[in-house]
């Protein structure tokens, strides 16, 4: 049996192979519009992730209760602590892609802070 002669299995994509003869290019996924509206679908739901945390972290704060023990003394460092760091961080967790610059960037960092 030839290896021409085999059928692909299901769910490949000859065009989606690196050694295939169909190999896009730097400049032709740098243009591409679907990618973009996708990593910049991901930049913003990145951002709002910690927004979706506050309820569980108020929650967890209210469980802690109002006495004076070590466990209420770390939740409330941590309740102040976290978004500091996290505003600091964020250019981390955002970081400029060199492959598109037209990807905002600043948005979602805003957002994020």
């Amino acid at each position: 049996p030839d290896a021409r002669s085999r059928l692909d299995p299901p769910g490949y994509d000859a065009s989606m192979a690196k050694d295939g003869p169909s190999v896009s290019s730097a400049a032709t996924k740098r243009n591409d519009p679907q990618r973009l509206s996708r990593k910049q679908q991901m930049l913003f739901a990145r951002a709002q992730a910690p927004i979706k945390q506050i309820g569980f972290m108020c929650f967890m704060a209210w469980m802690s209760g109002n006495s004076i023990q070590i466990f209420s003394i770390l939740m409330t460092f941590n309740l102040l602590s976290a978004p500091i760091a996290a505003i600091l961080n964020s250019g981390e967790a955002f970081p400029k892609d060199e492959d598109m610059p037209q990807l905002d960037v600043i948005s979602p960092r805003i957002i994020f802070c």
